[in-house]
């Protein structure tokens, strides 16, 4: 049987969620799954398929995710990824297509890194969860969260049919 990981990297748990969500609609399917923070997994070698999830933050994705890419290079330029990002907290059709580009740009970055399937959803925010200074985007006038304190778009039903794919 084949195993596969669903790994993520995930400072406010957010992407956590879908990465459940995605190893979820994966065991369904019977597969044989671990979903794992970047922070737990020490080698990739013993699967057979890898979904990777990060947060898109200010056009990167965290340091943790970017280090876990470099840690794991050899393996994963071997093997086929499936990889997800958490990128806009809103469903407006110019802050995705922002994202997209985003997507793209870090992707560069690595070059080395050709996921099969790359996909942008909408995350979340919430204001009681961020530490100054990135609180301060909810409680300054003029930001485009001024006044939010949740904001959840998440597209459960487009993530489980990603999932499906991978």
């Amino acid at each position: 049987m084949s195993k596969a990981l669903v790994v993520y990297a995930s400072k406010y748990g957010s992407t956590k969620d879908v990465a459940e969500k995605v190893g979820s609609v994966m065991r369904e399917r019977g597969e044989e799954v671990d979903v794992l923070s970047v922070d737990e997994v020490k080698s990739v070698n013993q699967y057979n398929k890898i979904v990777f999830g990060a947060a898109l933050y200010a056009g990167n994705i965290s340091k943790p995710a970017r280090s876990f890419l470099n840690r794991q290079q050899a393996v994963l330029a071997q093997k086929p990824v499936a990889f997800f990002v958490l990128g806009p907290i809103s469903k407006d059709e110019k802050e995705m297509v922002d994202a997209e580009e985003q997507l793209k740009k870090v992707l560069t970055k690595f070059d080395w890194f050709k996921p099969a399937n790359a996909k942008v959803f909408v995350g979340k925010f919430d204001l009681s969860m961020l530490k100054w200074p990135i609180s301060l985007v909810g409680k300054m006038k003029g930001t485009p969260l001024y006044g939010e304190t949740l904001r959840d778009e998440r597209d459960w039903d487009a993530i489980q049919t990603w999932a499906a794919s991978v």
